[in-house]
């Protein structure tokens, strides 16, 4: 990155020394970065790396299909809703009384038996889940077609 940016003229060695530069940049005495010595905030303001497709994007050009980059690791779009089946246990385990679950022994069975049994993930919650997951994508793959 440093040599890219060096050859292109990016870099200010006249106020800055060369170790200063790094991917994130230099601490000012505030402690805020200082964003002129930060490489990557450089070379992300040059059209060719603004605009330049993945190789990922390429390929699914060449498929005919499109391809939509959402966040990466976000919980709404996680798998077939599972961070939703990971909330409603969590709901269920909030829900259940402090002297029910005060120790180990006491823990693994309401984890067991209550939290993640089947009468409270069922069929149909899980269902559920996945399609709030689903509608949840869907609206963010159109807000990114607009």
């Amino acid at each position: 990155m440093f040599d890219v940016a060096y050859e292109r003229g990016l870099l200010d060695l006249k106020t800055y020394y060369y170790h200063q530069f790094s991917v994130q940049g230099a601490l000012s005495d505030t402690g805020s970065r200082i964003d002129k010595t930060s490489l990557a905030s450089l070379l992300s303001k040059c059209d060719d790396f603004l605009n330049e497709e993945t190789m990922l994007q390429q390929t699914m050009k060449k498929l005919g299909a499109t391809l939509v980059r959402t966040p990466k690791y976000h919980c709404k779009i996680a798998g077939e809703g599972v961070e939703y089946g990971w909330g409603n246990a969590k709901m269920m385990y909030r829900r259940t009384p402090y002297k029910n679950r005060d120790t180990k022994k006491k823990f693994l069975i309401v984890l067991k038996d209550e939290c993640l049994h089947r009468k409270n993930l069922d069929e149909k919650r899980i269902r559920l889940n996945s399609k709030r997951a689903r509608d949840y994508i869907y609206g963010w793959v159109f807000y990114l077609s607009i």
